[in-house]
């Protein structure tokens, strides 16, 4: 068991050094910076306005009270933060494009590579069920950073989870490489990992800093 938490402990640090947000992080040093104009404006005009219109649209369609009840300054910002909540487990988010902001993402690889995904389901299938339960509430507690962020799918505030699923995809490796699988899948799985790895970098190096700036 010990030296499974040093191979874990190992494959976590080589799964984050190869994550493309350590990299864009380095290059852009503003992806771990939080602005205050980055916090969700409650009270943005915008907002309003949005709330405003929506009331009108339903008191038209005869349903002012209802459309009262459904959409106003309270309910909204509710609805904001699940919808923000839910973008961090947005697969498309984490594992193909990442954040829509250029100096936070390349916008080619998500802030996890792909092929760190089959690793992340096979660690969590091998939890225990007390595991999994603890799990999931961990990772909805840290998808809630996310919520108190304005920009829709934005990074910095959810490196916490991002961290938390680099660290189930570096147990899922170690178990996997430990299993009985045949060699010929191992080394598949690792072909392909250092494929899409080295696609990133040859993007990181020569396409994006066109793209960046």
């Amino acid at each position: 068991m010990k030296n499974k938490k040093i191979k874990f402990l190992l494959v976590f640090v080589i799964f984050n050094l190869m994550s493309s947000w350590l990299w864009v992080g380095v290059k852009n040093k503003v992806l771990f910076q939080i602005k205050k104009t980055d916090f969700y404006q409650l009270k943005s005009q915008s907002r309003l306005y949005e709330v405003n219109t929506l009331q009108g649209e339903a008191s038209r369609a005869g349903v002012g009270l209802l459309g009262r009840l459904a959409v106003n300054k309270y309910s909204w910002p509710g609805k904001d933060f699940l919808t923000r909540a839910a973008e961090s487990f947005d697969f498309h988010f984490l594992f193909i494009e990442g954040d829509l902001n250029l100096k936070k993402s390349t916008r080619t690889a998500g802030p996890i590579l792909l092929f760190f995904f089959p690793m992340i389901v096979y660690g969590f299938v091998c939890l225990s069920s007390k595991q999994r339960i603890l799990l999931l509430i961990g990772l909805l507690c840290l998808s809630s950073l996310g919520a108190f962020m304005e920009p829709h799918f934005e990074t910095t505030s959810r490196l916490p989870l991002i961290l938390a699923l680099n660290s189930l995809a570096a147990w899922g490796l170690v178990l996997f490489f430990s299993s009985p699988a045949k060699k010929g899948v191992k080394a598949l799985y690792s072909l392909l990992l250092f494929w899409e790895f080295f696609r990133f970098v040859h993007d990181f190096y020569l396409h994006y800093p066109g793209r960046s700036f």
